[in-house]
């Protein structure tokens, strides 16, 4: 008998303390947009850079597999987002005719190879500089 296909690992949540659902995929293309769809709904956005794989790569399969939500790119020098440029696109709705921003992407490396420093993104989140 054959083995079956690998089996997620069902204790993730438990040694993360955090929790998590386990998805399998038959693809590698399927992984991301599966889970922006589990974080973002058809009134959110995806704040990404102009140039993630996201944004780029991904044929619209994250606002296919949630409903609708927007992918909201910037356009940012190195193509790395910075706390300020996330926090003015947050900002810059509309009330209820505007998607609220859900989801934010940092790609490592980005597409252009750059990298975020491991003290730059925590400083960041510390200080709640994100959103």
């Amino acid at each position: 008998m054959m083995p079956g296909p690998p089996r997620p690992a069902t204790d993730y949540a438990s040694c993360s303390r955090r929790i998590a659902r386990c998805f399998s995929s038959s693809t590698a293309r399927r992984p991301t947009p599966l889970a922006l769809a589990q974080l973002a709904r058809p009134y959110h956005a995806i704040i990404a850079h102009r140039l993630s794989h996201i944004e780029e790569d991904e044929a619209g399969a994250p606002g296919y597999l949630s409903g609708g939500a927007k992918i909201v790119a910037l356009d940012l020098p190195l193509a790395k987002l910075t706390p300020a440029a996330v926090r003015a696109t947050a900002n810059a709705g509309r009330g209820v005719h505007h998607v609220k921003p859900r989801v934010l992407s940092l790609s490592e490396a980005t597409e252009l190879g750059t990298v975020y420093e491991v003290d730059e993104v925590s400083r960041a989140e510390r200080s709640g500089a994100w959103l």
